[in-house]
């Protein structure tokens, strides 16, 4: 009976700990935009609902001596829509810019480094538990005649969990919270050049439907170098009398 509940309590911790590590982050599902040959009137709709509006995230901070603090990390973590969406995954952006965006290239970079990153961090944790539970135990095992085999795994297995967890927090979390940023930057444009909107505010167009340009006057001819004059003397008046003297 004993032997039974040594294996099954990590395994039990490990299942917790991996479903609280994997199973909380949630999709949003976002509808498609509409292609360049929708309407006009649709287009900037699905933009003014749909368009980023604010960036948001979060700063860690440790705690030292005397009750100081410093910041070590801040990253970006979600973009709010200009509906109110908050969206943390940036591949739910993909339905706003279509497949032959460059910002998809992006999203997967930033999708990758975060899976890793996240990999490493929580399954660190996960590590840990167990190797904390295999320490504790080996100890309380009524069997104990001091620090045996199970002890020492556990110790290695929960050293390693803690290894893993500080180089995927702290090492890889600001690359991908800086691919994250990335783009939710590049997304106002991307969703702009996939529907085909120009302008910005309440004047957008159609990109292929350039605002007209004023052709600017033509410039004033110069005087002749040999013309005593720019322009011909005016007639005189019908009924003046005009008097010429010669010399």
């Amino acid at each position: 009976m004993n032997g039974e509940r040594q294996v099954s309590v990590p395994r039990i911790a490990l299942a917790l700990s991996l479903t609280a590590a994997f199973g909380c982050s949630a999709h949003v599902p976002l509808p498609l935009a509409p292609p360049p040959a929708a309407p006009l009137a649709e287009r900037v709709q699905y933009y003014n609902q749909y368009r980023p509006q604010a960036t948001a995230g979060m700063a860690r901070f440790t705690f030292g001596t005397f009750g100081g603090y410093s910041a070590l990390q801040t990253s970006v973590d979600h973009v709010v829509l200009a509906n109110g969406t908050v969206v943390s995954d940036p591949e739910d952006l993909l339905q706003t810019v279509g497949p032959d965006s460059p910002l998809v290239g992006s999203v997967r970079r930033a999708s990758n480094a975060q899976a890793v990153a996240s990999g490493l961090t929580w399954g660190g944790v996960a590590a840990s538990v167990v190797g904390s539970i295999l320490m504790l135990t080996s100890i309380s095992s009524a069997s104990y005649d001091g620090f045996g085999t199970p002890f020492w795994a556990g110790f290695g297995i929960a050293l390693g969990g803690s290894i893993a967890t500080g180089v995927g927090r702290w090492a890889l979390g600001p690359s991908a919270a800086a691919a994250r940023e990335a783009v939710y930057v590049g997304l106002d444009g991307a969703i702009r050049a996939h529907m085909s909107l120009c302008g910005t505010g309440d004047a957008l167009r159609e990109c292929n439907s350039a605002a007209p340009v004023a052709t600017p006057p033509p410039p004033p001819v110069a005087p002749s170098q040999d013309s005593p004059w720019a322009s011909p003397p005016p007639l005189p008046a019908a009924g003046a009398t005009v008097s010429i003297h010669a010399r």
